[in-house]
């Protein structure tokens, strides 16, 4: 398979680099261009789409710089054979300048959860949870012992949700996954300081691994639905200037 021209591939927007990057993407996503193939030549763009070779050159620069493309001097341009995180995370740059809300992030954090939900209770096994048990004692082990080691907490408690999105089986999750976390980690700075929020989200983990041992689906909806009460709630005191303790629900019982 190669990067074949189309009648409808005639120039719609004023913005050429633009247009091709969007062409380029598209035919990713429709599977007619694959993973390591040679892109046209400069020369070839130009001619077929009735453009300058320099826009052409920019739009090239751009799918190199997104991690698209990769440019061999002398040799041609080529799609990369993997995709990098930095392009997953691209989606989440986008939505920073959308000023999404708090509470818009934590709705996409549970709906993200819950949709995985359904799999995780199907498909985990005793080696899955013995993951989680070991991410989640991770966690513990630096409370005990670097308690004020923020960045730490951080990633210990974000590792262990990307250990629940693995359970999943499934690539096109786990990429999604790292979007969803990854704005999630620039919320963190928000609810962290509510009082011994590490040590509620070790417990929160604890529930979690609970109730998948269990196959209990909807005791772990309800969890997931709960625990997105309580950050909102916690976010909200935060933009206020509060610190006031906030039960856990669930994880407190």
């Amino acid at each position: 398979m190669s990067f074949e021209f189309k009648s409808e591939d005639q120039l719609t927007q004023r913005n050429i680099p633009n247009y091709i990057v969007n062409l380029v993407v598209n035919r990713l996503l429709q599977k007619e261009l694959l993973p390591g193939e040679r892109l046209p030549t400069e020369q070839e763009f130009a001619y077929q789409l009735g453009v300058g070779r320099n826009s052409v050159r920019e739009a090239l620069k751009m799918l190199s710089s997104l991690g698209l493309v990769e440019i061999k001097k002398g040799i041609g341009s080529f799609v990369v054979t993997s995709m990098p995180e930095s392009l997953v995370n691209s989606f989440a740059i986008s939505l920073v300048f959308d000023n999404a809300t708090n509470d818009e992030l934590y709705e996409l954090r549970y709906l993200f959860e819950v949709g995985l939900a359904d799999l995780v209770i199907k498909k985990a096994t005793n080696q899955d949870i013995g993951r989680l048990i070991a991410a989640n004692e991770r966690l513990g082990e630096a409370l005990k012992n670097d308690a004020e080691n923020h960045d730490l907490l951080k990633e210990l408690n974000i590792d262990f949700h990307r250990q629940v999105i693995k359970i999943a089986r499934n690539r096109y999750i786990e990429k999604l996954g790292v979007s969803v976390y990854t704005l999630y980690r620039s919320s963190f700075e928000k609810v962290r300081k509510q009082p011994n929020f590490a040590t509620k989200e070790y417990r929160y983990h604890q529930k979690i691994i609970e109730l998948i041992k269990d196959k209990d689906f909807e005791g772990l909806v309800l969890h997931f639905q709960r625990v997105t009460d309580w950050l909102q709630e916690v976010a909200r005191q935060g933009s206020t200037g509060g610190e006031t303790e906030t039960p856990l629900p669930i994880a407190d019982q």
